[in-house]
């Protein structure tokens, strides 16, 4: 992709210098985020405990056990309502501080595309571009932490 040239008024011409490369109007870098919206993260010591009437969307249903295998949850109902499971893609939680991390903080759980990283990893591969979409990552950052995790199951399986 190529960037065109614009001219910048004279009037503040002086401040930033004669040209300046900007991309065209409506149009993003391709390197850039896709989505306008950051994942935003919540320090735990800062949440009061709340009544809530919402417990079904932040904790899943109550109407049975909640699935501790693959193969208890693989026919399971799809978006996933286990928002807590380490593999939904909803929320991360940090083992080290405890705080959450909202991936997608502008969607409601049900409206994400995928819901659960096991059903994407039993599709098969899957590109940098399509795991940091589903991540709400960079490309860049999904190759990284893909990076960090063939290192740690090489050294794993080394000894």
């Amino acid at each position: 992709m190529r960037w065109k040239v614009v001219q910048i008024p004279s009037e503040t011409a002086s401040s930033r210098g004669a040209q300046a490369e900007a991309p065209p109007p409506g149009r993003i870098h391709p390197a850039r985020r896709k989505r306008a919206v950051r994942a935003r993260t919540i320090d735990v010591r800062s949440l009061r405990p709340q009544p809530s009437d919402d417990a079904e969307v932040l904790f899943g249903p109550n109407d049975g056990p909640r699935p501790h295998t693959r193969a208890d949850c693989a026919e399971g109902p799809r978006p996933c309502p286990w928002v807590s499971c380490r593999y939904h893609l909803y929320l991360d939680v940090s083992p080290r501080t405890g705080s959450l991390k909202l991936n997608f903080p502008d969607l409601e759980v049900w409206e994400l595309e995928e819901s659960c990283a096991l059903d994407v990893a039993d599709r098969g591969q899957a590109g940098s571009e399509r795991i940091g979409a589903l991540l709400n990552l960079t490309r860049e950052r999904a190759r990284q932490l893909e990076e960090a995790a063939l290192l740690r199951a090489r050294a794993k399986i080394s000894g």
